[in-house]
């Protein structure tokens, strides 16, 4: 939820001739080269194609962009060179806080890291014959902010800076710590969602291509209840040039309604004049839903704000789905007046503190649109709200809805208060969110999820399309994963040499965790050669890669309009279209029919000449 922090984290050389070699000096074991024959082949850095430098060289005035070279990598959004800024990404966002964008994989003057910070010899289950140890098995920002100024000989075509190898041991294990973000969180699709549907382009900062990840079900199988299972995928892309697609699935255990948690929910709704219309009509199908999902014994207060607030239920116990009085209580709220969102949310956190349940899941639910705020969020209350009980605390789940919408706002909220991040642009999606997938939005189904990520030396990554990614652990905040969920880590790697991908070459992926309710961390891990990867069966991957490419196609498009680039928008949106079509065809998924189908509706109206949309009117 919080905005991208795409940190460039490689350390600089501290062994010696290490920290000096330059890329013709260095050398691998020799080895069998990776056979990439594969069935399939991801198109995820088909954004990266193509003439996509900076035309303002650095320094120069560039709505997109903060002056730094074309090689930065990818984040939340990814890196694009062409716009010269992190989509996705806050506006003074930056890798190491210096005001640029770094090469991710690289500091200010594209040195390497040389693994000293970091455990050379991880955690890992001898990988014998390439197959991977069993993925439910429990057993038992920046690296040393490096103050240089960038290196003025970095790439300029959206590759490797210029000596990005140096003080790379291709033998040496490349160990990174990741998060995608909480698995629920999902509000950037159907924003994305809401402009293509009303005529408007979509504004390239409101795409995060972690949620869309999130969004859609990748599909893998559930693991067994109380675990994670771990799932490693990999596809070359072109292996000529060393580039090649990684896939890491962290899985959650299958929950049925019946086997959840009594719930003690606090709904705080947001009663402003701004919520007029089809806004406080949304908010009312949000709470319908919810009570359709409640049952006998679950807890429901709620408070009313605008510039005022009240109580509206206090510790109401619920006598089935549809309870009456909750019904009740949401047909009698009528907009008015201004928005004090942290006036409201104090009042909602005083209520839940008071009713908290130990044995219970304990839930504030916020339902706003964010606008017109006339008070201070106060961003420390909520996550005080987060981590301030005994083992699970009260969790924010954030409802975006209403014209004038302020998503950085209602992100920002949610990540404070770790949990969901979800909008609704329809009453349908109101019922997917809070009947369908009521579980995934509202559950916890473990805690504190941190993933270790170990490649060969000879990979470094060069787009993330996770939120955060670092060699050091403590930077990387763990996430928690709802049931009938899976977090999903897609990125694109680069080989020092093409020639040094070897066949027996490994990637291991180490998972640490909490049970829902418990205080001995667990443990999950699996480990994989390179060939053993690509034998396998990827339709997870490929229905993701087909994801990524829609969310990259309307940031793209978004710049391109914007800087006055008409044909080479509705190229690039016909380019999504064919590849996503591809992938529809291929797997038969009805969710990517939809995406397909909404870029059939869109890119005629790329041609038609419409503009980026910068305003809610619903």
């Amino acid at each position: 939820m919080k905005p991208t922090k795409a940190i460039g984290l490689v350390l600089l050389a501290v062994l010696g001739v290490a920290g000096c070699m330059g890329e013709d000096e260095l050398t691998r074991r020799p080895g069998v080269p990776l056979d990439p024959t594969c069935d399939w082949q991801p198109s995820s850095d088909w954004a990266a194609e193509g003439d996509l430098t900076d035309p303002g060289g650095p320094g120069d005035e560039d709505p997109y962009g903060s002056g730094a070279d074309a090689s930065a990598a990818d984040g939340g959004g990814y890196y694009d060179s062409y716009t010269g800024r992190e989509s996705g990404a806050d506006a003074d966002a930056d890798a190491d806080a210096d005001g640029d964008y770094d090469y991710v994989g690289a500091d200010a003057d594209g040195a390497e890291d040389d693994g000293e910070d970091v455990d050379a010899e991880p955690d890992v289950v001898d990988p014998g014959d390439g197959g991977a140890c069993d993925p439910d098995a429990e057993d038992g920002g920046d690296c040393d902010a490096v103050e240089e100024p960038a290196d003025p000989d970095a790439g300029e075509d959206g590759g490797e800076p210029d000596g990005v190898t140096k003080s790379v041991d291709p033998e040496e294990p490349y160990v990174m710590y990741l998060s995608a973000d909480d698995s629920n969180s999902m509000a950037s699709p159907v924003v994305a969602r809401w402009y293509m549907r009303n005529g408007s382009l979509v504004p390239h900062h409101v795409v995060r291509i972690y949620e869309f990840l999130n969004y859609y079900d990748i599909g893998y199988a559930p693991a067994d209840p109380g675990t994670v299972r771990v799932i490693s995928q990999f596809r070359p892309v072109n292996a000529e040039e060393g580039l090649y697609a990684l896939q890491l699935g962290v899985q959650s255990e299958g929950l049925t309604p019946a086997g959840r948690r009594p719930m003690n929910l606090t709904l705080v709704l947001d009663t402003s004049g701004s919520m007029s219309g089809t806004p406080i009509e949304l908010l009312r199908e949000a709470v319908r839903a919810i009570a359709a999902s409640l049952r006998g014994g679950d807890i429901v207060s709620a408070v009313e704000w605008d510039t005022e607030r009240a109580i509206r239920l206090d510790s109401h116990a619920v006598v089935g789905p549809d309870d009456p009085t909750v019904l009740t209580m949401v047909e009698a709220l009528a907009p008015d007046g201004g928005t004090n969102l942290h006036a409201g949310l104090e009042l909602g956190y005083a209520l839940a503190r008071r009713n908290y349940r130990q044995t219970m899941m304990n839930r504030v639910v916020l339902i706003s649109d964010g606008q017109a705020n006339v008070g201070i969020t106060d961003i420390h209350l909520i996550a005080a709200g987060a981590d301030e009980m005994e083992g699970e605390g009260i969790y924010l789940v954030g409802v975006g809805c209403g014209s004038g919408y302020n998503d950085e706002l209602m992100d920002e909220v949610t990540d404070a208060g770790r949990g969901a991040y979800v909008f609704l642009d329809t009453p349908q999606e109101a019922r997917r969110m809070f009947v369908d997938r009521f579980l995934q939005v509202m559950e916890v189904a473990v805690r504190d999820v941190r993933v270790e990520l170990t490649l060969p030396g000879v990979f470094r990554i060069e787009e993330f399309h996770g939120e955060e990614y670092s060699a050091i652990p403590e930077e990387v905040e763990p996430q928690h994963l709802a049931p009938n969920d899976a977090m999903v880590y897609h990125q694109i790697l680069r080989a020092i040499r093409p020639e040094w991908v070897y066949a027996d070459d490994v990637i291991g992926v180490r998972v640490q965790y909490f049970s829902r309710g418990g205080a001995v961390e667990r443990t999950a891990s699996t480990v994989d050669t390179l060939q053993a990867l690509v034998r396998r069966p990827v339709p997870e991957m490929r229905k993701a890669d087909a994801l990524v490419v829609y969310a990259q196609a309307l940031m793209r498009i978004s710049v391109q309009v914007d800087r006055g680039e008409r044909d080479a928008a509705v190229q690039t949106c016909e380019s999504a279209l064919a590849l996503v079509g591809d992938s529809v065809a291929a797997l038969h998924d009805f969710e990517l029919a939809e995406v397909e189908a909404l870029l059939e509706a869109y890119c005629p109206l790329v041609a038609s000449g419409a503009s980026t949309g910068d305003s809610w009117d619903w």
